[in-house]
């Protein structure tokens, strides 16, 4: 084996792994978004549930979590559908 390879082989030991440093996203925007969501739980009938018009924005998302609270901001409409009932 390479010198160079031999210090990376395991020596039986497990070293405690570092946690990662913390990622910081400064901002997430979503503008004039869409989401169906589907609902096959239901007793009856599959309800699917749109929401339009999403407005959202994050700011200083920090990952892993930490204590402290993101800035948000989230706004929606569920279209209304006149539906028939029979």
């Amino acid at each position: 084996m390479p010198p160079e390879l031999a210090s990376e082989q395991p020596s039986g030991e497990k070293k405690p792994e570092k946690p990662a440093p913390p990622v910081t996203i400064k901002k997430i925007e979503v503008t004039n978004g869409a989401v169906d969501y589907l609902d096959r739980k239901t007793p009856v009938t599959p309800v699917l549930t749109k929401m339009r018009e999403i407005d959202f924005t994050m700011n200083d998302l920090t990952v892993p979590f930490a204590d402290n609270f993101s800035d948000y901001a989230l706004s929606a409409t569920v279209p209304v559908i006149k539906a028939r009932v029979d």
